[in-house]
């Protein structure tokens, strides 16, 4: 995403936060028929949770449809052109939503909660950011080429902002295509439910030599019309899920009311910025 202009002393908290929104990859759904919420661990692996989140990892349900000349259960794996297609679907995508875990190298657990709409120009994103279990987590919002950074515990209900976007912030569906455009086989591992829709579940391990980790395990989730419905992806000691959303199931993104953004004088005085 491209920057207009940027304060430096703004950005220099702007880094700072932007460290503990930052993610790799994500999650193992597992294959049993028990029902089950699967919530990213600093592990990298997908844990039960008693818990119901908007994020319900899929489950074992009926067999896949068949075809008409064989009777046998249709395999998108098959398809060689699988990853190429799901590259073209991702142009179409709208509004996703996510949810990530992991450990930093000092041994912080971090969560995060967002949702990007690719609808508009810059995207727009809310992010929300925990670390080890705060209940008060940092909230971050990209919108129309502005972020804004909350100022809590400091300012509580107060932001910092700065123009362009957070440094190395790469957006959900940019990992993707990055995982995509790897090749990946896929295998088809089952159908599944989620959010009350049946699925086909593929899997893939994939190598891209140049990153840090290099290995990625990827699930992708489809719905029978082809359409892309979920993708679990995990790596090293991170994990998270990506839905795709209709932009009318989830909450628009919103600046905060101007009234409550700080100046860079006001940030100063907070010692917020240098």
């Amino acid at each position: 995403m491209a920057r207009t202009r940027s304060n430096p002393a703004v950005l220099a908290v702007g880094v700072v936060a932007v460290g503990l929104l930052l993610s790799s990859c994500a999650v193992d759904p597992g294959s049993d028929t028990q029902e089950r919420t699967i919530e990213p661990s600093a592990s990298g692996a997908a844990e039960p949770s008693d818990t119901a989140t908007a994020f319900d990892a899929p489950e074992a349900t009926a067999p896949a449809p068949t075809t008409e000349s064989s009777g046998q259960r249709e395999n998108p794996a098959d398809d060689p052109d699988l990853a190429a297609n799901l590259l073209t679907s991702l142009d179409t995508v709208e509004t996703v939503s996510t949810q990530e875990g992991e450990t930093t190298p000092d041994g912080d657990s971090i969560e995060r909660t967002a949702v990007w709409d690719y609808t508009r120009t810059p995207v727009a994103a809310r992010v929300e950011s925990a670390t080890n279990g705060a209940t008060d987590p940092l909230v971050l919002v990209m919108l129309d080429g502005v972020t804004y950074i909350s100022a809590a515990p400091v300012a509580p209900g107060r932001w910092v902002t700065y123009e362009g976007a957070p440094p190395n912030l790469d957006d959900p569906i940019t990992r993707v295509r990055e995982l995509l455009s790897a090749g990946p086989e896929f295998t088809d591992v089952g159908r599944f439910e989620s959010r009350g829709v049946e699925v086909t579940a593929l899997n893939a391990i994939v190598t891209i030599p140049d990153a840090v980790p290099s290995t990625t395990t990827m699930e992708v989730y489809l719905e029978d019309d082809g359409g892309l419905h979920a993708i679990h992806y995990s790596s090293g000691l991170a994990s998270g899920l990506i839905y795709v959303e209709d932009p009318a199931d989830v909450p628009a993104i919103e600046a905060p009311p101007a009234g409550q953004v700080l100046s860079d004088q006001e940030a100063r005085d907070l010692g917020l910025v240098p």
